[in-house]
């Protein structure tokens, strides 16, 4: 639902309008009153303003009974800019219902005699039960507190031609949509702080190199099974095997050949040949 309204205030600059309404505590706490509400906090700076009041709906039934409570605390923050001599001031609402929000867009300047503010309401309602009539509900309870109390001339520019239908809910699933909407709210915010964490959580890798195809034949080069092969030096024992073995078998031979009874000069005569084959056959 989205609402223009240009109204014109005699008497008094578009400065000394900020000042002692939308920048003026006691004027808020006024009118917050008077519209059946409460002034719950007032923070102005420099260039912005923060303002949380209670206001009482009274919503129309089905949806009094769905809600229980005609009670809504909104939190406006109000921005305040100057452009082409004009005063221009956005705020953006939120309340204490997660599906229910609003936008106010305030332009005010200097006329004869007074100022002219135009200003725009557009109430966002997120759910989709009773979409318009919450929504109108809404804004009935919140332009008590944002419009002027008497002295002004307002005028309605533009009314949504065509109001959104809503799906219908009956009054006794009203408790079970509202926690499921909420639910699907909480899953939609956790998903976005889910994307946030996966993109922070990116690591820069850098492309994997593959060898070309000349390092590759190197490699299977220097792993080829004849470089690692120990057949040399397997020959080489068998051939110094077979040459002990002779050895053994040419002493044997010469033992036999050495009866008793023989004298020693024999035996060490066969014992020193022994030793000269052994020499002879390692040259």
């Amino acid at each position: 639902m989205k609402r223009s309204f240009t109204q014109r205030f005699p008497n008094i600059t578009a400065t000394e309008f900020i000042q002692t309404r939308l920048r003026n505590a006691d004027f808020e706490k006024q009118i917050h009153t008077e519209g059946n509400g409460a002034l719950l906090e007032w923070l102005p700076t420099k260039f912005s303003c923060l303002v949380r009041f209670r206001i009482n709906v009274g919503w129309s039934d089905p949806v009094q009974r769905m809600l229980g409570s005609d009670e809504v605390v909104v939190n406006e923050t109000r921005n305040f800019t100057t452009e082409n001599f004009k005063q221009i001031i956005s705020s953006n609402i939120k309340t204490n219902l997660p599906y229910l929000s609003a936008q106010i867009s305030r332009t005010i300047e200097d006329c004869k005699d007074g100022c002219i503010e135009t200003l725009t309401l557009e109430i966002k309602y997120n759910g989709g039960t009773f979409r318009d009539q919450i929504a109108n509900d809404f804004f009935k309870a919140i332009a008590k507190h944002i419009f002027p109390l008497n002295n002004s001339e307002i005028v309605v520019h533009n009314i949504d031609p065509r109001p959104v239908a809503g799906l219908f809910v009956p009054p006794r699933h009203a408790s079970q949509y509202l926690a499921i909407h909420s639910q699907l709210q909480g899953l939609r915010e956790a998903s976005e702080e889910y994307l946030v964490t996966i993109d922070k959580a990116k690591i820069d890798r850098k492309p994997l190199q593959i060898p070309n195809t000349n390092q590759l034949n190197q490699v299977c080069t220097l792993l080829e099974p004849d470089r690692f092969s120990i057949q040399k030096e397997i020959d080489e024992m068998k051939v110094e095997a077979q040459r002990s073995d002779r050895i053994v078998q040419e002493i044997k031979k010469t033992r036999e050949q050495v009866k008793p009874g023989n004298s020693l000069p024999m035996f060490l005569i066969a014992t020193c040949a022994a030793v000269i084959f052994y020499v002879a056959s390692n040259t």
